[in-house]
């Protein structure tokens, strides 16, 4: 069983100077921190007692065969970028609710990604990390920030072809098809043998 804590945030200033596109020509800088605030993720792979293959519980409760039934996004994206084959038991709980504003999805992702690559005896570095899953949503990032959208509304906007909304998208279809992509490269993580999890 794995258990894994990651700290909420809060960005007092700069979000989006962090982007290439913006710092390249103009500088940026990011002020935020951390707080005593936690999302809280167990994982373990699942016995073969279960009808199903994939049990997620969080403010929902998914029981799937295969990972494309899980309908939480995050889990479903980090399951396939680690190509975990065997079932798995994920469990979150948070200090703060959802949509908080203060980055409880990401901390969410971050801390899955800790808790699966740490089931598979697997701890990448920081760098590691970066390339593959930065990639793809920064470019997705870069089209938000220029454009003023984010997905539900752009969609929407597309009808009425507003330029702004036709950035977005193109930028969000681009992240998404890298960010892919760049999964399927071969893993640049490494194997660390003093980390043995239980397996049920």
């Amino acid at each position: 069983m794995i258990f894994c804590r990651t700290p909420y945030r809060v960005s007092f200033f700069g979000g989006g100077t962090d982007y290439p596109a913006w710092y390249r020509e103009r500088g940026g800088a990011v002020l935020s921190t951390t707080i005593n605030k936690y999302s809280y993720i167990t994982c373990r792979y699942l016995p073969p007692f279960f009808e199903y293959q994939y049990r997620i519980r969080y403010y929902h409760r998914e029981e799937t065969q295969t990972i494309d039934e899980i309908q939480h996004p995050s889990v479903r994206e980090c399951l396939r970028f680690l190509e975990i084959k065997r079932g798995v038991d994920i469990v979150h709980h948070g200090d703060l609710p959802a949509q908080s504003g203060l980055g409880s999805s990401s901390t969410f992702t971050v801390g899955l990604l800790h808790a699966l690559y740490t089931l598979k005896h697997q701890m990448p570095t920081k760098r590691e990390l970066d390339l593959r899953i930065v990639a793809g949503p920064a470019i997705f990032g870069v089209g938000w920030g220029l454009a003023g959208f984010c997905p539900g509304p752009a969609l929407t906007a597309l009808g009425f072809g507003s330029r702004a909304a036709f950035i977005f998208v193109a930028a969000m279809l681009t992240g998404m098809w890298l960010a892919r992509f760049l999964s399927q490269l071969p893993s640049l993580s490494r194997v660390a043998t003093q980390v043995d999890p239980l397996e049920t």
